[in-house]
């Protein structure tokens, strides 16, 4: 029988960190309530939720003002629901009006 390591004591463990092909960053998070099976959520959900206080509901989007997918600093990110996630929206949380293009 072949042991398989997992997370810290596998060969490939990068601290729990991975970027997916979409330039997105992922996070291990294993306590998160939405994590995907492997563990991990989207680091941009992960510092809106630390924000707010709160977990984002599954129909909430972060919107990178920005546009670039890596930049998940507070100030650049945006929460709306996932149904308007295009032309002129309003935060479900703080009510503040904003474009995305």
């Amino acid at each position: 029988k072949v042991l398989q390591l997992r997370g810290e004591q596998h060969y490939n463990w990068k601290g729990g960190i991975t970027i997916d092909k979409g330039g997105y960053i992922w996070v291990r998070r294993p306590d998160h309530p939405f994590r995907k099976k492997s563990g991990y959520v989207l680091e941009h959900r992960v510092v809106m939720e630390q924000h707010l206080g709160l977990y984002l509901k599954p129909m909430e989007v972060v919107h990178h003002k920005n546009g670039i997918k890596d930049d998940n600093r507070i100030e650049n990110l945006d929460i709306l629901l996932r149904k308007t996630h295009f032309g002129r929206v309003t935060c479900p949380h703080c009510l503040k009006d904003f474009l995305i293009k």
